[in-house]
């Protein structure tokens, strides 16, 4: 009977995290931009937008730590419309009533030359800014602090701000 109960629970327990994810890992909620722009007509928010390319190694770098970071998912979460934008595709998008490719936006529209980017567009889908490169969670955080709430609208500096804060 003992010999059972060990095996019982020895396959118990090699079979029981393969069939239950233990993780509670909570990502951002990332949508296209389609997505995004058709819930800002009924629940306008503003929209983070990170613009990348498939063969790069900070995009991918700061999908697997910045933007896993629980406090970056969190305030993203809860104040934006996080969306995924291949600098590369021809994917035909609308943005302003204007119909071009994903790559034309980032490019022509965002100013976006380097990978990663992280562009800002307001509730009125006006574009508040660019911001080029990888970011450490930290001062993403706050960035994206300054940013939904409306701080660099205020004449104080993103530098100053984050000197200013925790």
């Amino acid at each position: 009977m003992k010999k059972i109960s060990i095996l019982f629970v020895a396959i118990i327990l090699t079979v029981l995290p393969v069939s239950h994810n233990f993780s509670n890992k909570k990502g951002i909620n990332w949508m296209t931009f389609e997505q995004a722009s058709k819930l800002n007509e009924s629940k306008p928010k503003k929209m983070l937008i990170d613009v990348y390319t498939d063969w790069c190694g900070w995009c991918k770098k700061m999908d697997k730590t910045t933007y896993e970071n629980a406090a970056v998912v969190d305030y993203v979460n809860k104040n934006f419309y996080a969306v995924k934008l291949n600098a590369e595709s021809t994917k035909n998008i609308s943005f302003n009533s204007k119909s071009m490719t994903e790559q034309a936006l980032s490019g022509q529209v965002f100013g976006v030359s380097g990978y990663p980017a992280t562009v800002y567009i307001d509730e009125k889908s006006a574009v508040i800014g660019a911001v080029p490169g990888y970011w450490e969670a930290a001062d993403f955080y706050k960035l994206n602090r300054y940013i939904a709430e409306n701080i660099y609208q205020k004449k104080i500096s993103f530098e100053e701000y984050k000197a200013s804060v925790k």
